[in-house]
Formats: structure tokens, sequence, C-alpha cells
């Protein structure tokens, strides 16, 4: 049978409201009746009723989270980053993911706000185009908050990295090491990938050097893209100086393709690419890379949507962030 507060309140021989104060760490209450309810609630295996406690204080201390995938290290170092601060701010984490479909996305949604969750962070998966289900969250005057990747849309709080901004300056980087012969292997052009590829087209571009057609390759951010991607480079004749890849599993693939054709990374092609270091660093040799540091991520997503909780006005002003990336030296650039 579950145990009320009427219950240790009866134990106790106290009224059932001192039973609730003692529990919400009420000021009302000493600290010696605080200590006796909690070690009472305790022995008897008390369960505080959440649903019950939020309905009076119109909070449900719960945030929902949409993720493209769980299993994507980029998305669960985020994560961590959230769940710091949630805990830190009493908030419970709901969490959730599309699998790259829209229509689970919404219904994700849709389910989150059943709930009554006090806000949503989220990260739109690739095919996602209508946004409906984002304009019933606002219509509701729920805070939302997109993360990590390029929002197509305008009207809502987002924060993430940019993209083009990032691959400006890790080609910048290469090509003030001499490297002038330089190959692409993007991740999906519906998102970051077509930022990423145009800040290395344009970066090139300004400094008068010429990309072989051939040498771009269209892909997805997963390693097999990379592993056939460097074959496609490798079956032209000629090898690039390095290989810039969308992220680190596409680098993955590079790597072990790079390997099979009996080739030596940095001796014979270098590898880099934009990731972060959870994963960028498992690579051998460690790869240079751009890196977005994805637990800062988590916490100031985390931090962006509670300040809009908080501050109770949904109409208010629209924050779109940008953090900071930062350039890696590791092993798999020669210095030559």
């Amino acid at each position: 049978m579950d145990v009320k507060q009427s219950d240790i309140a009866d134990r106790l021989g106290i009224s059932r409201v001192t039973v609730t104060k003692a529990l919400q760490d009420s000021p009302d209450i000493s600290e010696e009746m605080k200590e006796k309810v909690r070690e009472t609630a305790t022995q008897m295996d008390y369960i505080p009723n959440l649903t019950a406690r939020n309905l009076t204080a119109k909070k449900t201390k719960t945030i929902g989270v949409v993720l493209p995938d769980i299993t994507n290290l980029y998305f669960s170092s985020i994560v961590r980053g959230m769940m710091e601060v949630a805990e830190k701010e009493s908030y419970h984490i709901i969490l959730t993911a599309s699998r790259e479909h829209s229509e689970i996305e919404a219904e994700n949604i849709f389910n989150l706000l059943s709930m009554n969750v006090d806000g949503l962070l989220v990260c739109q998966s690739l095919d996602t185009v209508d946004i409906e289900i984002f304009q019933k969250v606002k219509k509701r005057k729920k805070p939302l908050v997109f993360f990590g990747r390029p929002v197509g849309f305008s009207g809502f709080n987002s924060i993430g990295f940019d993209d083009y901004f990032a691959s400006n300056k890790l080609t910048e980087y290469l090509i003030k090491k001499g490297k002038t012969k330089i190959a692409h292997i993007s991740g999906n052009l519906k998102s970051d990938g077509c930022f990423r590829l145009s800040g290395f087209l344009d970066t090139m571009k300004k400094h008068k050097l010429n990309v072989k057609d051939e040498w771009i390759i269209k892909g997805e951010f997963f390693p097999e893209y990379g592993y056939n991607g460097f074959n496609q480079i490798f079956e032209t004749g000629e090898l690039p100086e390095v290989i810039f890849c969308g992220n680190g599993m596409i680098a993955k693939g590079a790597y072990e393709a790079i390997r099979d054709k009996g080739l030596n990374i940095p001796n014979d092609i270098g590898v880099v690419a934009i990731d972060h270091k959870n994963y960028a660093e498992m690579l051998y040799p460690k790869l240079t890379y751009i890196d977005y540091p994805t637990g800062l991520l988590g916490q100031e997503s985390m931090n962006l949507l509670i300040s809009k909780i908080n501050n109770k006005s949904i109409n208010g002003k629209v924050d779109n962030l940008m953090l900071d990336t930062f350039l890696v030296e590791n092993d798999s650039l020669s210095c030559n």
C-alpha cells in the first residue's frame, strides 16, 4: 500500500500540513522537525507524488529533450552537459529520440507537451521541413530552444556553433601550413555539412586555390562515407595533401581506407576534421580538428532554456547564440 503524507503525520502526531512543509524544506518548520519527518518518511518507504506537488506549484520541474540520435557521441556529450545544469537547478530531463524522422520528432514533442513539461530542448531531424509542431509549442507558451544544428526558420531561440566559420578557420590553418591540394568529404548537405563545405570552398577561392571537382565528395556523417569517399579520391590517380572531413566519423572511415591502401597518416596524406574531443582523439594518430565543446553546448542550452522558463515572458527577446570553437593540433598532419 502506498504511504501518504497523512500516514507520516499520524505516526508523528502532527498535522499533514506540517509534513508537507517539512518535506518541501519550508522555512516555517524547524530543522529538528524537518529531520524527524524525513527520517520517518524514509523508514516508512514514502515516495512523494510529484504530479500532485507540481499541480499546486504549476510547474512540473521537467524538461523535454528531443535528439536525432541517442547513439551518437556528439549528442550524448551534449546531454551530459544538460544533465549537469538540470541537476543543479532541480529539473528532471525526459529524453526522446526522433531517429532522424520528422514524424517521430513531432510525435515526441506532442507527447512531451501532454506531460506538461516546463520547456523543450530540440535538435531537429535532418528531414524536418514542416514547423507546425514548433508553432504549437509557441502557441502553448512553452519555452523552446533549438540546439546543435542550424535552424532554417526564424522566430525561435537557438544555440550552436558557426559551421561556416569553423570550416573557414580550419582551411586557413591548412593553407598557412603550406597545404594547397585539399580534398573535402562532406556530411549531410541539408544540415551542418552544407556550411562546412561552403566555408571550405569559399576560403580556397579567396586564396585563389583550385579544388578538383572529383575531390569534393558529398556524403553523410558516417564512417562508410569517409571510407568510400577516400577510395573515390584515390581512384582519380592523384592524391591530395590533406583530406578535410566533415566530422570525426567520416575521418574514421577515411583512416581505415587510407590504411587499406597501404598509405601512412600523416606521411603520405593528412586528415583533419570538425568534431569534438570525445571522438576526435580516439583516432590514431590523433586527429587535428576544430573542437566543438559539446559539453558546454549542453550546459548553455539548458541555462538558456531555464532562463526563458523563469522569465515567464514567452514573447520576450529571441536569442540566437553561437559558441566559440577551437583548433586542436595533433598528429594527423605532416609538417612539410
